[in-house]
Order: C-alpha cells, then structure tokens, then sequence
C-alpha cells in the first residue's frame, strides 16, 4: 500500500512529508478497528494561556542545553527499577562511554527533571519538547488520499484527519526547537530512543548536519511497525525523515527487518544478555501488554485451577499502576502472583520453565535463556513470525496444559538449529564508540 500509493510522497503545504511521521500513529488506529488495543494519545488545542506555556519551557530547556552545550545530547526512557532507581537500559550506560558533558532528554521518568537545577544549569535532565496542537495546514487532500488508500487495501473507513494532525503538531515542534537550538549551538551527535516522536528532530538534525542515533530498544522483525519498511524504501528517499544510524542488539536484528537508514550497526547490551538460566521451580511466566491485558489476564484465570504450578503475571511497565487491582482481581487464584519491577530479567527466569506472550520482546529473552517460550494465537502474534520455528503456539488454555504437560514436543524447522541464533549480545564499548566516532569525525577522533 505505502509504495503502490506513494504514501511517502505525500506532503502537506509546508513541504513537510507526512506519511514518514503518521504511519504508525495510522496504522495503530487501524489496527484498534480489529480489536487491537495501543495506548495512544491525543494533542490538547492550543489556546493562548497553553501557547504561552509551551513557549517558556521549550525557551527553559533551549535555554538549559546552550548553558551547558553538551557534546552529546540523549533521549532516554528511564523505566525499569535497579535498587532505589528508575533508569534506562538502553541508553543510561552508553552516556558514561562518550564523555561527561552530556545532557538528556527523559521521556518517561519526571522525577529526574529538576526545575530549578535546570534555571541554575546544574546536571539534571530535562522534560521533552513541548508539544500543543497549532493551526493545522490545510489537510482535506492528504486526509483524502491516505484515507482512500487505506480503504483500498482494508476495505475499512478511518477518518485521519486528528492523526494527521497531532503527527505533524509534533513534527513540527520538535523540527522548530532543534532548527533554533542549532543556529547557535551543535552537539557532536544526538542518541538515544524513538518513541514516534523525534521525526522532527531527524528532520532538523539532517538540515543541519547533526549526526543522530537510534538505539533498539524492542524486538523489530518484518512485521513490526516502528522499525519495518517495504523493502524498496531506501536511504536516500526524500520522504523519510529517520536517524543517520541504528545500533542494535545483535546482529540478528541488522538482519531480520529493513531499516532504511545509511548506517546500522550491533553493539550488544549487558542488560538483556542473557546465558541459559536454570530455573529454580517450574513456574510459569505471563507477560502481559496493555494491548492484551484483558486476555492474558483471563486466560491466567482459566489455567489456574489446571494446573499445580505457580503462575507469575508480569505487568507491563505501563500497566505498574494496576497492580493493586489486579492482586485484588486475582485473590481467589492462591497460585498466581502478581509482578512489576519486583525481579531482574534473571530472577524472573529463575521462576520459570515456560514464558507466556503475545507480542513481547521477553520471547526473545526467554529463548535466550533457554525456556519453553509459548505464544498465545490471538490478536498480534504474527509479529513473532521470525521465531516461530523456535517456540510453541496454542490457542486456548487447554493447549497451553497440554505444553506445560509434556503432551505437545517442540520440533525445530529442518533448516534450522534447536537453539535459535544469538538474539542478545555482550555490550562492546568499542564498537559503541567506532559508530559514534565513524558519525562524528571522518578522520577518527577519539571520544
């Protein structure tokens, strides 16, 4: 649809390509026409006590950078606990290889946001950019074809024209405060996470010869959205607004979607590196989403009187707020706990034999350290496709007792090994700092 359509040829009045910057935002509304659930979210109007409010902190946190004019600028997602503190497995490490004068952008955790360290320019990190929804150019066209193409292709009607909207406020924001904070000041690089939001600040970094790079920080394969582009999208497409260079986990994930930046490269991560993890009682592992809560959640219910083995429920960290409730739901079920940031990935696996999902990139963990993972056929699990030949599939909780009993024997694809390819690889500091170095200085100056 996306290349038969030229969807990434679209613009809008401004000469901003839209769909680079909507098409996930689109494709989740329509996927919550199937039944899908994803938590998105909508731009508040801008009336004028918000313009003004959005004007001064985006000036604080201009003001804040030009202070301190780090040489690396990160956007961080602190959300996983360690002792006493939230940080960022993905990025919270990388910040202590490059050089002491960074600044971050957290877009999870506001509690290291510090205002008045920020009016004093002391180290702290500060709230991304400040997003309310202007004056939209006009749209009725672009509604009209990507709306039409979608009807093509699915035969549903989604009216895009909110999508389009709060999409581009956020293009926009984000392209304005980066375009401004570089005539006067570049950073040697910009790294850290997407959370669909930075297409601007690509934007903004490639007119500006910013270099910018992207960490993974979830499992990509051909069919997921963040990540996934046809295969004739390249690099160098004028409709594309993405990061110079993408770092991944492994290999594996280099290999196993399209990307279309010009520079990809595997630097590993401590965190998610896992050896085989013997498990300490046969337990097993629901990890829940907030796209499958509901049905992770029954199916935990109807497996429990099955079964005479402990049931641990993983919440999502978006769903942490609910683990009152849901101990509370589960009180009759004497065999299922409940879990947030209670356990490392190690300690979790420690409970475990058998690791339940629907789309998790804890499958790719599980694998790893050596469980039964076990993926439930409803709703997204398709996405998973890539380790199919590696797990089991069922479809009710009958077929779950029937693994979890023996019944049902895992048989690996002929074409391929017992033990699926190394999914999580050791952090290699070096590799790191070649990418960042290859971006940032042609004649190799070190970091």
């Amino acid at each position: 649809m996306e290349v038969e359509k030229s969807l990434f040829s679209i613009q809008v009045g401004s000469g901003i390509y839209i769909w680079n910057c909507c098409r996930l935002d689109v494709y989740q509304h329509l996927l919550q026409l199937y039944g899908i659930e994803f938590a998105t979210s909508s731009l508040p109007r801008t009336n004028l006590v918000r313009s003004i409010v959005s004007r001064l902190k985006n000036q604080l946190w201009l003001r804040y950078i030009l202070i301190r004019r780090p040489k690396f600028i990160f956007v961080t997602a602190q959300r996983v606990a360690i002792g006493n503190s939230i940080v960022d497995i993905i990025s919270d490490h990388l910040m202590l290889q490059v050089t002491p004068n960074v600044v971050a952008i957290e877009l999870l955790n506001r509690r290291s946001c510090n205002l008045l360290r920020m009016l004093l320019g002391l180290n702290t990190r500060i709230p991304p950019v400040f997003t309310t929804r202007n004056k939209q150019y006009f749209l009725n066209d672009v509604n009209s074809t990507i709306n039409k193409a979608i009807y093509d292709y699915f035969d549903v009607s989604l009216d895009v024209s909110n999508i389009i909207a709060c999409s581009l406020a956020k293009y926009q924001a984000n392209y304005k405060f980066f375009a401004k904070l570089y005539t006067h000041f570049r950073p040697y690089a910009i790294i850290g996470v997407n959370d669909n939001t930075l297409f601007g600040l690509y934007a903004a970094s490639k007119d500006f010869g910013v270099p910018t790079i992207e960490l993974q920080h979830g499992a990509s394969n051909e069919n997921t959205l963040l990540w996934s582009y046809p295969r004739s999208i390249e690099s160098s497409h004028v409709g594309l607004s993405l990061p110079t260079a993408y770092l991944t986990f492994s290999d594996y994930w280099r290999n196993n979607t399209h990307y279309p930046v010009g520079i990809s490269r595997s630097i590993g991560n401590d965190s998610l590196y896992l050896d085989i993890i013997p498990s300490k009682s046969k337990g097993l592992l629901v990890v829940s989403a907030y796209m499958y809560y509901n049905s992770l959640l029954r199916l935990s219910m109807d497996l429990s009187p099955l079964v005479d083995i402990p049931i641990y429920f993983k919440l999502h960290p978006h769903e942490y707020r609910r683990k009152s409730e849901t101990i509370s739901f589960l009180k009759c079920h004497k065999n299922i706990t409940v879990i947030s940031d209670d356990y490392s990935f190690s300690e979790l696996f420690e409970l475990c034999d058998y690791v339940v999902v629907v789309h998790s990139s804890m499958a790719y963990q599980a694998l790893q350290a050596g469980k039964s993972v076990c993926i439930y056929k409803i709703s997204n699990y398709f996405w998973h496709s890539d380790i199919f030949d590696f797990v089991h599939l069922f479809e009710t909780p009958t077929g779950l007792l029937d693994i979890i009993s023996g019944h049902l024997l895992l048989s690996a694809n002929s074409n391929h090994p017992n033990r699926p390819p190394l999914l999580y690889a050791p952090f290699d500091a070096s590799a790191f700092k070649l990418a960042v170095n290859e971006l940032i200085a042609p004649d190799y100056i070190e970091i």
